[in-house]
């Protein structure tokens, strides 16, 4: 079982994250699913439960990995364990 374990905790981690944060020039920071640079100097910034945002394309900063572990994530790793 623990051999099991390990192999979906890799397979886990081989997925790439699909959340981003979009870190705007002023500090503040949106944590985003997609985003997508328009040709109109904008850039479309989608959320998880739909709706999306356009900004001019200079007031955001950087779009970075969102590396924090849902909780729907977290609670399937601690059931894997408690099962084996």
């Amino acid at each position: 079982m623990k051999r099991l374990l390990c192999v979906l905790m890799f397979a886990a981690a081989a997925v790439p994250a699909s959340a981003s944060i979009a870190v705007f020039v002023d500090g503040r920071s949106l944590k985003v699913d997609a985003f997508q640079a328009l040709q109109d100097g904008t850039m479309r910034l989608k959320m998880k439960n739909g709706g999306s945002v356009v900004v001019p394309i200079t007031r955001v900063d950087r779009i970075i990995d969102d590396e924090v572990a849902t909780p729907e994530l977290v609670a399937e790793v601690k059931k894997l364990i408690a099962d084996g």
